[in-house]
């Protein structure tokens, strides 16, 4: 028996021992070690474990039903995959797809994923990332936000007769039916000839146009936020 100082050195600390211990205790000791005994104290005493240093990561709303997600490392230590994970509350996360990583690199890594939303996907939508090395470790990324707005149906309006000479009928779109709604006459130079307007819009809006001199004319109709155009020749 005899008194053994040992320094030993981990990645995340170092420490000495010094016990009274027999030289098979020792060996025993650094098996454990040389065994995984050093990463498991690196994990528990230096905090959660990343494999990948991720340094951008960016969620983008291509259209109505696509999300194109970007990130980026600059170092990569046995990761195995990224699992992309949605919610629609910010709460509950669910998969929407995995990417392969490269799996060990010190040289800058792109990665990228089209999310195709399903129906009903609208609004704001929240994206992660979930980093997974090859042991089922894993650890998640910050949260990034994308708006999807619904994309409106075109707005039409219908203008008879045309040409016209006295009366003109403008049919408007049906969800501005008893809205207020806003009609204007522009001339071929942009001017105002001609302002109409309704608190209680019907199916049909009827304008007198007689006064308007011969010509080509713009008629642009709105209700809200939405607004449409049409073009007219008035003759006598």
């Amino acid at each position: 028996m005899k008194r053994i100082y040992q320094r030993l050195e981990f990645s995340a600390f170092t420490f000495t021992t010094a016990t009274r211990v027999s030289v098979a205790c020792v060996i025993l000791f650094l098996a454990a070690v040389s065994s995984g005994f050093s990463q498991k104290l690196v994990l528990k005493n230096a905090g959660t474990f990343l494999p990948v240093k991720l340094t951008s990561f960016t969620a983008k709303g291509l259209n109505s039903d696509k999300v194109l997600l970007n990130w980026n490392t600059s170092q990569e230590k046995y990761s195995s995959h990224f699992t992309i994970e949605k919610s629609l509350d910010g709460k509950d996360f669910s998969d929407a797809g995995i990417v392969f990583s490269m799996g060990n690199s010190e040289q800058p890594q792109q990665y990228s994923f089209t999310d195709k939303l399903r129906a009903g996907e609208k609004g704001i939508i929240y994206y992660r990332l979930k980093i997974v090395d090859i042991d089922g470790k894993s650890a998640r990324s910050a949260i990034k936000v994308v708006r999807i707005r619904d994309e409106k149906a075109e707005v039409s309006i219908v203008v008879y007769p045309n040409p016209v000479v006295s009366e003109l009928r403008v049919t408007l779109p049906a969800d501005w039916h008893y809205k207020k709604v806003t009609i204007d006459i522009f001339t071929a130079n942009g001017i105002l000839a001609k302002h109409y307007t309704t608190d209680n819009a019907s199916q049909t809006e009827t304008i007198n146009v007689r006064s308007l001199a011969p010509g080509s004319y713009m008629i642009l109709s709105s209700a809200g936020s939405d607004s449409a155009s049409y073009h007219i020749t008035k003759t006598n």
